[in-house]
């Protein structure tokens, strides 16, 4: 980098009057007495940073400047890899939720029935999840959110596939309870469109060039070098 004259001084100027400013320090000399404090020596951290600019540098210099994205990459990346961009279905759920942990089956199918019952005459579904519900769901009026697909239990999907918004499965048995299930909302899955993916695209190949263009970079630079042993065991081991 130095042999190529690359200046990062005031990338260097700017990242500590950055450091300062979001550290409440005030000037320079209170910053040294701050990495002093912290055992590090200001002027070998000032170097480090200097140089890990110029590394910086020197990549974009002579890796980062030669790559090219072509849109016909682009376009074909999309083309053979579109499973890659597919957003899986969606429900917004809402359950009344039963412990079987310290009831009876009796009891779960007293109170199962019970909670059908207020169903069926209309009662609010989430006024009973909050009334009926143990655990987390009576807090929240049964509200588990929005989940995808692949978040949601293999159970519970199962028995939520088929509904429709507003409709409610029948009691649904999990490892420790039973669930009743209120699909509030259901987003189907889809391929998202070329123009919402392209920047994506665009940085993931770039990536992948640069990775490859880095190490051939690295393996000029290192054909290049020059190294001498002077002794090849210094500690006589």
């Amino acid at each position: 980098a130095k042999e190529k004259q690359l200046n990062v001084g005031e990338q260097v100027r700017s990242t500590v009057e950055q450091i300062k400013k979001e550290n409440n320090i005030e000037s320079d000399e209170q910053l040294r007495r701050e990495l002093a404090r912290q055992g590090m020596d200001p002027e070998q951290w000032l170097k480090q940073l200097e140089e890990n600019f110029l590394r910086q540098a020197l990549v974009f210099t002579e890796v980062d400047r030669s790559i090219v994205v072509e849109d016909s990459e682009t376009v074909n990346y999309y083309k053979l890899h579109s499973d890659e961009f597919v957003e899986p279905e969606e429900y917004k759920l809402r359950a009344v939720y039963l412990s079987s942990e310290e009831r009876s089956q009796d009891e779960l199918q007293a109170l199962r029935k019970e909670v059908e019952n207020r169903v069926k005459a209309g009662d609010d579904f989430g006024a009973l999840a909050g009334q009926y519900s143990d655990g987390s769901l009576k807090e929240n009026q049964g509200d588990l959110g929005t989940l995808k697909k692949g978040e949601l239990d293999a159970t519970l999907r199962a028995a939520v596939a088929s509904l429709k918004p507003g409709e409610i499965t029948p009691w649904v048995q999990a490892k420790a309870g039973w669930y009743l299930l209120k699909l509030e909302e259901k987003k189907d899955s889809r391929l998202k469109s070329f123009e919402e993916v392209k920047k994506e695209i665009e940085e993931k190949i770039f990536s992948e060039k640069r990775t490859q263009k880095l190490k051939e970079f690295l393996k000029q630079i290192k054909a290049k070098s020059y190294i001498k042993i002077i002794k090849s065991n210094p500690l006589n081991l």
